[in-house]
């Protein structure tokens, strides 16, 4: 979606200088660059505008079950869209040890809103799908494309509901609906610490479901926001360690919490990222 619209920018910025005349001198070389910043604005906007019109057709309702497989397409190149304009370069390892046609529960560390877009992009093959705070999905027009896409709402202030939600995510794992990712510490990480405590409740999706539990971590995703338009900023996503659903079953929630952390915690303090310097391991994913 990105490349078509640059190409079109591109092509209209040349139809237009050329026509108008723009350029005469080097020194009106900000003439066709001005048009083609206009016309690349006017992508955005008409994109979101069609966008927010299409997902007014998604499924909606709470007992929406499995996914819609054009309004996910829809969703994941929206993602993709956006990744490229906030100039994301996205490296990830260890994709060779998800699990090969079985569906699991992905948990991993949260530190931005763009984590679950970026994870949803990169697996796009293994259906991932997350279970989202209601505020999300409650969002106008994104929020129906989430629910459309599998995406689950979890009430934080209602335990009740919450167990529902972890109930309906554990029966998607088991009927084969998607797979399904949740951040165990319950919310966006905005302290200095390098995890926030874990909610042991999370784990039981994948208990319920008798699923393998997937534990990875994301890194430098919360730069994203303060770097977008400008400068490209390097994401590192790892798939850690798989637990077979056959050692979930064997072992308690507050078990599987306590490993996800140990192992998150021993990566993450293990890969940190001076200020100003990047890492290189890992395959590059290109956003399509």
């Amino acid at each position: 979606m990105f490349s078509i619209y640059l190409i079109i920018c591109i092509t209209a910025d040349l139809v237009i200088t050329v026509e108008n005349n723009l350029l005469v001198t080097v020194g009106d070389i900000w003439r066709p660059l001005l048009v083609f910043v206009l016309l690349f604005a006017c992508c955005i906007i008409i994109h979101a505008i069609g966008i927010s019109a299409l997902s007014l057709f998604a499924p909606k309702g709470k007992s929406f079950g499995r996914f819609d497989n054009f309004f996910r397409r829809v969703t994941i190149e929206t993602i993709d869209f956006i990744m490229k304009v906030v100039k994301a370069k996205v490296h990830v390892t260890g994709i060779e040890k998800l699990p090969e046609n079985e569906r699991f529960l992905l948990v991993g560390n949260h530190r931005s809103v763009f984590d679950p877009m970026i994870e949803m992009s990169v697996l796009r093959d293994c259906e991932l799908a997350f279970v989202s705070k209601k505020e999300n999905i409650n969002l106008p027009f994104f929020g129906r494309l989430m629910l459309a896409s599998g995406c689950l709402a979890l009430d934080r202030e209602n335990n009740r509901e919450a167990v529902k939600t972890i109930m309906q995510a554990s029966k998607r794992l088991s009927e084969d609906c998607c797979s399904m990712g949740i951040y165990p510490e319950g919310g966006i990480n905005k302290t200095e610490n390098v995890l926030l405590p874990f909610h042991n409740g999370s784990f039981k999706i994948a208990k319920k479901a008798g699923a393998p539990l997937v534990i990875s971590t994301i890194r430098n995703t919360e730069r994203l926001c303060k770097r977008f338009f400008l400068f490209s900023t390097d994401i590192y996503l790892d798939i850690i360690q798989v637990i077979p659903a056959e050692e979930v079953a064997q072992m308690t929630t507050a078990q599987l919490s306590d490993i996800a952390y140990s192992v998150m915690y021993d990566h993450l303090c293990s890969r940190v990222i001076p200020d100003g310097n990047t890492e290189s391991e890992g395959a590059r994913f290109s956003f399509r």
